[in-house]
């Protein structure tokens, strides 16, 4: 005959059954709430991108701009002079380094388009998707065995409470 589960307090079952159920609702929140932060740098990086090609067709027109003004004081004046023009090539350089840096941003940004979803797809998919299973299926399935377990403790120990006469009273003892 095997040994009984020694249960000495189906409360603390009930406890630990409300332990198992917040677990269970708390990971299902958190991996809803990591779904919608990926969502959200998908997002980021789309707006990203769109900032970036509208800053760098602006910063090409500023580069077109400061090359016209190069070209424009390049010429030489009345007397026949070309004035100085340092001040005119500094912006043109300063102008193409920003567009330059805009199109860098470009680039880091589409490869990390690219990369972005392709490292979550390989280090975290899987394994979320393997504890929103054992979430959904296994820790359900526990927490309703569970639930069967207590409800068969505690009509076990209805059942002993009714077999079990209540103590005699001292008046009924005397009465024999």
């Amino acid at each position: 005959m095997t040994p009984g589960a020694d249960v000495r307090s189906i409360d603390g079952l009930i406890d630990w059954r409300v332990a198992v159920q917040n677990f269970r609702k708390e990971g299902e929140d958190v991996l809803g709430m990591i779904a919608l932060e990926i969502q959200r740098a998908h997002d980021y990086m789309d707006d990203q991108l769109t900032f970036w090609k509208k800053e760098s067709r602006k910063l090409e027109e500023e580069v077109i701009i400061a090359k016209a003004e190069l070209a424009r004081r390049e010429m030489p004046d009345f007397s026949g002079r070309i004035p100085d023009c340092s001040v005119q090539e500094e912006a043109l350089r300063e102008a193409k380094q920003r567009h330059e840096f805009a199109l860098d941003q470009i680039d880091t940004i589409r490869k990390l388009i690219v990369k972005v979803p392709r490292e979550i797809r390989e280090s975290y998919e899987s394994v979320a998707r393997r504890f929103g299973n054992f979430l959904e299926m296994e820790l359900t399935q526990a927490i309703s065995e569970l639930s069967k377990q207590i409800m068969a403790l505690e009509a076990y120990f209805a059942l002993q409470a009714e077999t079990v006469a209540p103590p005699r009273t001292s008046s009924e003892l005397n009465k024999e």
